[in-house]
């Protein structure tokens, strides 16, 4: 339809203008107009298309009137509707291909700012929240983000919590540090389910703090994890001596490091 519409459109008007008896000044321009509209709505191959439709109906038209004949006036005017016909349809597809690539890229434009201007946003708010957010990538377990809350929990190295060779998360019982796939962000992933856990963690100055951790996976279009989003919380302030547990007993000294047969990993 979007190729025969116009070209049709022309040859109707061009028709009934012959029956009513009056001749159109440049017939051949009607139909090359039509031609460039077709070309600028469908593409270049339609214009093409179009292109033939309007040979084919001159040629049919020209032997009506002159049956006797394919003169030369005839074939000048057919190459001539011909040779403007095509040129008609390159500048115009030329033009179409601009204006598609310039919106595209406009679009495409827009979009990237509207996700910088919402990734910000979201960032703001995470950073703003009071309880701290760590954001870990499932198939690495690099740590990806950390708001400020969760800066002020572990300290300026958020990544510190993944070392292995220096081990700093140790299990609230006993006081052994946490092995690779111990780390609860790690068996979220593994798991595909939420894990809420307590740990010790060693700062780096040396003093210890329990941390209630809360980690949830994010699932990624086929539904495998992506992410695993960990909210945390100092809740040091609940175990006092009341609680029958003594601070002192939470000493570095006690904490012992797990016997691991991964590799070290070191997280700078």
């Amino acid at each position: 339809m979007e190729i025969a519409t116009p070209v049709g459109a022309a040859i109707l008007a061009l028709e009934l203008s012959n029956l009513a008896g009056v001749a159109p000044p440049a017939p051949g321009a009607i139909l090359v107009a039509a031609i460039v509209f077709t070309t600028l709505s469908a593409g270049r191959r339609a214009g093409l298309i179009a292109t033939i439709l309007a040979v084919i109906y001159e040629l049919l038209a020209l032997s009506a009137a002159r049956p006797a004949a394919a003169t030369w006036p005839n074939a000048a005017a057919l190459a001539l509707l011909a040779a403007a016909s095509l040129v008609s349809v390159m500048i115009a597809g030329m033009l179409k291909n601009r204006a598609e690539s310039l919106a595209y890229s406009l679009a495409r434009r827009s979009a990237e700012e509207s996700l910088q201007a919402e990734r910000s946003q979201a960032q703001r708010i995470l950073h703003q929240l009071p309880l701290g957010v760590v954001v870990c990538d499932a198939a690495s377990g690099d740590i990806v983000f950390a708001n400020e809350k969760a800066v002020a929990i572990f300290g300026p190295d958020v990544n510190r919590i993944r070392s292995v060779g220096y081990p700093c998360i140790f299990h609230l019982a006993g006081g052994r540090s946490y092995s690779p796939h111990e780390w609860p962000w790690t068996r979220c992933a593994q798991l595909r389910a939420a894990i809420d856990e307590e740990f010790l963690y060693s700062r780096a100055d040396g003093r210890l703090a329990i941390v209630r951790a809360r980690v949830s996976p994010v699932a990624g279009a086929d539904g495998r994890p992506v992410a695993a989003v960990m909210s945390v919380s100092d809740v040091t302030h609940r175990f006092d001596d009341a609680d029958g547990i003594a601070h002192e007993a939470l000493l570095p000294a006690t904490l012992e490091p797990a016997p691991c047969s991964h590799a070290p990993i070191f997280v700078e």
